[in-house]
């Protein structure tokens, strides 16, 4: 090993040599660099066309819920126009309870549990009034509370129909596709507003 070691003190022999090191490891260095990064650019893109795909699939079932809700109130609505009992109606178990106001005034429950009643806005009304539904989220709770167009007046007084909706079975029906696969932490919003965390029973606010 003396007689190689010792070709290294001359000056040429160290510049063979480090020309030898560099022209060697440089191009597996930048093979090895291109690599990690071509692979990485891959697995998150797969990563987040998988999330995307998830994030579809979670907002079509939380959609059909609430059409299904939707449908349900409607058809209670329909009950009482005809002078009939809402209980007669097939009502979805996402509906927890049913309310009738008059004129803005207390609400009077019909079925199910009672619930508070939240002011509507002017554009709300509006809504109602073209037959549209209105939905009111108290996020202190996460518990929607729907509102559907307004009934026939009754001695001359606005009634409008309320149903009190249990949020988890409508936010929930969207964790079936997040769980068992990559995507654990699974949270509905509305904007900046939790709704519901699959993950953890408290709801973090989200930051921009």
């Amino acid at each position: 090993m003396a007689a190689p070691l010792g070709l290294l003190r001359s000056r040429v022999a160290r510049r063979v040599l480090l020309l030898f090191v560099v022209g060697a490891l440089v191009p597996v260095v930048f093979m090895a660099a291109a690599s990690f990064s071509a692979m990485t650019t891959q697995l998150r893109q797969q990563s987040e066309e998988r999330l995307r795909q998830v994030s579809k699939n979670a907002r079509q079932a939380v959609m059909q819920q609430l059409i299904l809700t939707e449908a349900g109130v409607r058809l209670a609505a329909e009950a009482l126009k005809r002078g009939g009992s809402a209980a007669t109606a097939a009502l979805p178990a996402s509906i927890t309870g049913l309310a009738v106001t008059e004129d803005g005034g207390l609400p009077r429950p019909i079925m199910g549990d009672t619930f508070p009643v939240p002011l509507l806005l002017e554009s709300e009304k509006n809504h109602l009034r073209r037959g549209d539904m209105v939905m009111k989220i108290n996020f202190s709770t996460a518990q929607p509370i729907m509102a559907v167009l307004e009934l026939p007046p009754e001695g001359g007084r606005a009634r409008t129909l309320w149903a009190g909706v249990e949020g988890d079975s409508i936010w929930g029906a969207a964790e079936r596709f997040a769980s068992g696969g990559a995507t654990r932490d699974f949270c509905v919003i509305a904007g900046r507003e939790p709704l519901y965390c699959g993950s953890s029973p408290v709801c973090v606010r989200v930051s921009e």
